[in-house]
């Protein structure tokens, strides 16, 4: 993906060969502290069961869940880590946890990248997932009820039934996807047969739940990526926005907040975004300061927010 997309001009190839050193102990330590992070948040979901408190600690453990995402993200790039194991790995794990098969997605988000904001081949404005441009669409994209939830597992049973209809997916890789998601669908009926067996709900308390409680948070979080930039694949530094915020969002979403520097460079790990954005800052056509203020933006100008960078 660095040799397809990678805007040479910006950055020498020393620079670039530098900041795209992969490193096993910056991705061990990213994932160790989200999921001691989840490990934290699950607890507080243990203690306030049975109180109305479990809703902000259901809030809580679903954020962290939900961007688990931006894990599975920086995995399939295989950035993550320089052990091409340990991608393989924690990107198994993440799209279990998010619904989204890793080798699924690695070629979705191929075609992502090469025909970003293209509304007849960039697999994120197809099929009814266009951004939205009123009230109702934009609540409609923040819960995902039917854009995210029904549209993926309708997709987990069409692929496992062998039907493979994304024009992303090349004919040599059916067989595999369609492998995957019949293990999806395998370990998840297995989950809820062990759940009614047992007569028990941890599955919904401590996964199911919080998922659809936290799901705003990351579909708000990915709206700011292109929401609003102008359409079209040509230009990068167009299509796509990097929003400026604190440092916990940018751990929590492993610094995907740096959009533009990871559109422009995408074999940079996540690790190394911010001293890219250093570089590239004087470039940028779409630059938001927040999230809330981005969010606030694209509301009052009914999808076409934009916010100049600073001087």
């Amino acid at each position: 993906m660095r040799d397809v997309f990678t805007r040479r001009e910006l950055l020498s190839r020393d620079e670039l060969q530098q900041l795209s050193t992969r490193s096993d102990w910056r991705g061990g330590w990213q994932i160790a502290r989200h999921l001691l992070a989840l490990c934290g948040s699950g607890a507080l979901v243990a203690y306030t069961l049975g109180s109305w408190w479990v809703v902000p600690a259901w809030t809580v453990h679903g954020i962290l869940l939900n961007f688990l995402f931006c894990a599975l993200h920086e995995t399939v790039h295989r950035t993550a880590f320089h052990s091409r194991r340990a991608n393989r790995a924690v990107a198994w794990l993440c799209g279990l946890v998010v619904n989204i098969p890793p080798g699924y997605f690695r070629h979705f988000h191929f075609d992502h990248h090469r025909y970003t904001q293209d509304p007849v081949r960039d697999p994120e404005l197809l099929g009814g997932a266009a951004k939205p441009a009123t009230a109702v669409q934009y609540l409609d994209f923040l819960f995902g009820i039917r854009r995210v939830w029904w549209q993926e597992i309708k997709t987990r049973v069409r692929h496992a039934l062998g039907r493979i209809e994304e024009p992303f997916i090349p004919a040599s890789a059916h067989a595999a996807v369609t492998a995957e998601a019949r293990l999806f669908l395998a370990l998840y009926s297995g989950v809820a047969l062990m759940s009614v067996a047992l007569g028990r709900a941890e599955a919904l308390y401590f996964w199911i739940i919080p998922l659809l409680i936290g799901r705003p948070f990351l579909s708000a979080y990915l709206l700011a990526e292109h929401g609003g930039c102008e359409p079209g694949a040509e230009d990068m530094l167009a299509n796509t926005r990097t929003t400026l915020t604190n440092p916990l969002v940018r751990a929590l979403a492993w610094n995907m907040p740096y959009h533009v520097e990871h559109h422009l460079f995408p074999g940079v790990p996540f690790h190394a975004l911010p001293r890219v954005y250093e570089r590239v800052r004087p470039q940028h056509r779409f630059l938001s300061h927040g999230y809330l203020r981005f969010q606030a933006a694209y509301l009052r100008q009914t999808g076409t927010p934009s916010e100049a960078p600073p001087a």
